[in-house]
């Protein structure tokens, strides 16, 4: 099978047999001379497949690359066979905004590759994350001195899983300013949102977790804050007649993948004639909104914006039924341990 380099971002399944090929040409990538620049700096780097990582679910090495473990595994957010491999942080030497990504994969058809970036400029604060566009290129809301890469593979159940041979990442040759009114905050904004129980014992989130028994996290419609296996680096607060819990983002849901409604609608990956705080499922149930479908053509049951965990709905809230609870975002990665 020919290895050929993939525009880094979702590939919904595909018609026919052939193998997505797809070329992605960098221009403007220059040495970095090593007399003239910060001997820190980096420039253009090759992310280490075979070393360590930062999180891992479901990935199998090769000599070639990685690729899907267990092609009968599947996820709320991805039913297919999946894996998710996220790198070691890479310290940049400067400040930069803007990546160029080159992703060489085998891409058969029905499968698919998302390769997304975040960054930090403080320890213990991260952006969220941002999917590299079809150009290979992606923006941070702010500067960035550390990144990491996060690759998401998706499999034909019991069939053929894409292989990742290569990710080469570069700073873009032009550096846009960040973008106004983004810089990290140390609370983000509070909304109310209809909770629903999640469930699913012993299913696998979209982070890889395992789900427990009474177990405590939430689950949030897009990946731009989901955090790495067992991590604490996006988490919300919810409260619910006078009960409070700080819970991690571990899954993908309720109804849409790419719903992140606590950004401002110029900065949401859909929806953007929304309101900001106001999840398309809502919109959908409450005001027929999108024909009252999801992103998936599913029509809206209920207006859930988020889903608990059995720990975080029966033991934080003391909840016993579905219902509207009051979330506080903390998208930078303050780290606030439940309690």
């Amino acid at each position: 099978m020919p290895v050929v380099s993939v525009r880094a971002q979702w590939r919904r399944p595909l018609r026919g047999t052939q193998i997505l090929c797809l070329m992605l040409v960098l221009a403007g990538l220059t040495a970095p001379r090593a007399a003239a620049q910060d001997p820190r700096r980096q420039d253009s780097w090759r992310i280490d497949l075979a070393g360590p990582e930062t999180g891992r679910g479901n990935v199998a090495r090769r000599p070639d690359g990685i690729t899907v473990k267990d092609s009968n595994g599947g996820t709320r957010s991805v039913p297919g066979a999946s894996a998710v491999y996220t790198s070691p942080g890479r310290s940049l030497g400067r400040p930069l905004t803007a990546f160029t990504v080159r992703t060489e994969a085998e891409v058969p058809a029905g499968t698919g590759v998302r390769t997304e970036i975040r960054g930090s400029n403080r320890p213990g604060t991260w952006t969220q994350w941002r999917a590299v566009d079809g150009a290979g290129e992606v923006r941070l809301p702010q500067a960035v001195s550390l990144v990491e890469v996060r690759l998401t593979l998706l499999g034909v159940p019991a069939g053929p899983s894409p292989i990742v041979h290569a990710v080469t990442v570069a700073a873009a040759a032009v550096q846009p300013a960040p973008q106004d009114g983004t810089s990290a905050a140390r609370s983000g904004p509070a909304y109310r949102l209809f909770a629903t129980r999640e469930g699913l014992t012993g299913g696998t989130t979209a982070n890889g977790h395992v789900i427990q028994p009474r177990d405590h996290f939430v689950a949030l419609p897009s990946r731009r804050m989901l955090t790495v296996n067992g991590g604490h680096e996006y988490q919300v607060r919810l409260c619910y007649e006078g009960r409070c819990e700080t819970a991690p983002v571990w899954d993908v849901g309720p109804w849409n993948t790419r719903d992140d409604y606590w950004n401002p609608s110029a900065q949401r990956e859909m929806w953007r004639d929304l309101p900001q705080g106001t999840p398309e499922a809502q919109a959908a149930y409450v005001d027929g909104y999108n024909d009252g479908f999801d992103e998936f053509g599913r029509r809206a049951a209920n207006p859930a914006g988020i889903d608990l965990a059995d720990g975080t709905f029966w033991d934080g809230l003391g909840m016993t039924d579905n219902d509207w609870v009051d979330v506080t975002f903390m998208p930078d990665g303050e780290v606030v341990r439940r309690r």
